[in-house]
């Protein structure tokens, strides 16, 4: 399955002059369209036949693990990224955020005015090409990103919600290497109506943090009906049962290793092992070893013991 070219939602001229429609055509015919020819031909009898273009880029840039799969990522990406950026811009000039936009831009960057700022300065400090992108994070919070080159911040598991395309040949022939005031006049161009839906579509897709409760669910029968359905009461008395359960088997354990080990000192018990070349075997090197042997072993079961101690669950009293 061939990947299609997207045509631009807008003429050629539309984006004069902040964007020239010699700056555009050749941005879109060469560049653009090159990427996406480059990838058709790379992807046959390939596993990147029949996916789709953002599927391409999601699989080649997680794991890439031969030279013909990193030229497959390149062009896909770039073809994607593009295909992108085009729909971040509109003719319509001046446009202006959502209210909900707004207020998660000021969320995570104080005021659209310092968010726009700090994005100029990002562009400026990028060393060589790339992209800058707006992304919402995986835990929700706007961020910019810088791409270098034809990184993209959904390989790290990020949605990206706006982008500038950061590449000289996107503004040299208007800017030449006037980055700073290609990058201040793009903001009369923004699509903030498709960087809203973006924002939107991401946020559907997030993953939602489960409450503790939620959480507890997937936990073993035993354990939620045990331990956390029920009462501060049982839930005390459960705690004293593995406290008891644990001094016990600790009491019990070291107990029992103190007469193994004075058994196996006396040779009772015979450890061929532990007798040195004079014949005999030091009983303070086995008590010293196996009492606290003994303590933690007994210790362990007994904890183990007193949270499998079946405990009927405190009747709850009607008013």
């Amino acid at each position: 399955m061939a990947i299609q070219i997207t045509p631009l939602p807008y003429n050629t001229n539309a984006l004069e002059p902040v964007i020239s429609e010699e700056a555009l055509r050749t941005h879109y015919e060469q560049h653009y369209k090159g990427y996406v020819a480059k990838l058709n031909d790379l992807i046959p009898d390939t596993i990147y036949e029949e996916l789709s273009l953002k599927d391409i880029v999601l699989r080649s840039g997680k794991k890439i693990q031969w030279d013909h799969e990193i030229k497959i990522f390149n062009n896909a990406d770039q073809a994607w990224n593009h295909t992108f950026f085009w729909n971040c811009l509109t003719p319509a000039r001046n446009m202006r955020p959502s209210d909900y936009l707004a207020q998660r831009i000021c969320e995570s960057f104080g005021t659209l005015k310092a968010f726009q700022e700090q994005f100029n300065l990002e562009a400026l400090e990028l060393f060589g090409s790339g992209w800058l992108w707006l992304v919402l994070t995986k835990n929700n919070t706007l961020e910019i990103m810088v791409g270098k080159n034809d990184e993209n911040p959904m390989a790290s598991g990020n949605s990206p919600i706006f982008v500038v395309d950061l590449w000289e040949h996107s503004y040299y022939l208007d800017y030449q290497s006037r980055r700073k005031e290609y990058i201040e006049n793009i903001w009369d161009l923004v699509n903030w109506s498709f960087v809203h839906a973006e924002l939107v579509k991401a946020e559907k897709h997030q993953p939602t943090r489960k409450s503790t409760r939620e959480s507890i669910k997937g936990l073993p029968f035993y354990l939620r009906q045990r331990w956390v359905e029920s009462d501060r009461t049982f839930i005390k008395r459960r705690r004293t049962c593995l406290v008891s359960g644990t001094v016990i088997g600790a009491a019990l354990g070291g107990t029992i290793f103190f007469f193994l080990a004075a058994l196996v000192s006396t040779q009772v018990i015979p450890l061929p092992g532990l007798i040195s070349t004079s014949g005999n075997i030091s009983s303070g090197f086995v008590l010293f070893f196996g009492i606290p042997l003994g303590v933690f072993l007994g210790a362990a079961c007994g904890a183990l013991v007193g949270i499998g101690t079946p405990m009927p669950l405190t009747p709850k009293t009607s008013h």
